[in-house]
Formats: C-alpha cells, structure tokens, sequence
C-alpha cells in the first residue's frame, strides 16, 4: 500500500521534472497541487508550495503566489529553503509595490540564508 508520504514524494518528483527539465509550467501546476491536496504539512509540502507559488509569480498572478508562499512560510518546519520562501514572497511584495513588506522579507531571507551557512560552516568542520 502506497502511503501519502510515498505519494507526495513522486508526485514532487514528477511536478519538479515538468518545471524544471520539460519547461513545462502547466503540468508542474497540476502535479504540484496533487501534492498539496494530500496535505502534508513537512518541509516538502512547504516546497511544493513555494514551487507552485514561483510558477504563479513568473505568470504574475499575485494574489495566488502570496496565499501559497505565505502557507509555505507557516509549515513550522525546519528547512534549508525556508529563505527562499522569503525571497520569493519579496518579490510578489516588490511587484506589488509593498516596498515595506518587499524589504522585511529580503531581510528574513538574508538572516536565515546566514543562519543556515554559518550553521553548514559550523558542521563541515
């Protein structure tokens, strides 16, 4: 029996490959919501949201892009990317000239990035 962790994980996988590899928005959407219709809340739910709110931002529906990263940013997880999710916000912020919330999220994104290098530095040594 195929579990709903097993699930999400090959549906990103086949979400990430059209975005990525095939440059094909559209079926990433649809793959991508597959995932978050499951809902997971761990750190591929949040990437998966982030990913799907990307997508949304290059075709500059604003609206949409802010409610999936901002429900990215709430899955209280752990993960690396989390200042990506920041910086992507910052952009749907900037384009929709909330210069303010655009520069608090730039900021967020740099001190986690930080706190995420120091914290690779501190463990390679």
């Amino acid at each position: 029996m195929v579990t709903n962790e097993q699930k999400t994980i090959a549906f990103f996988k086949v979400g990430y490959s059209f975005e990525v590899g095939l440059n094909d928005p559209d079926s990433a959407l649809e793959w991508y919501t597959k995932v978050i219709g499951l809902g997971l809340k761990d750190a591929l739910a949040a990437s998966t949201l982030n990913n799907r709110g990307h997508i949304y931002l290059k075709r500059k529906i604003y609206p949409t892009a802010l409610a999936d990263l901002n429900r990215a940013i709430a899955i209280p997880v752990e993960h690396a990317d989390k200042s990506l999710f920041y910086h992507n916000r910052a952009l749907v912020y900037g384009a929709l000239e909330l210069h303010d919330l655009e520069l608090a999220d730039l900021q967020r994104a740099v001190s986690l990035a930080s706190d995420t290098a120091l914290l690779t530095w501190q463990s390679a040594r």
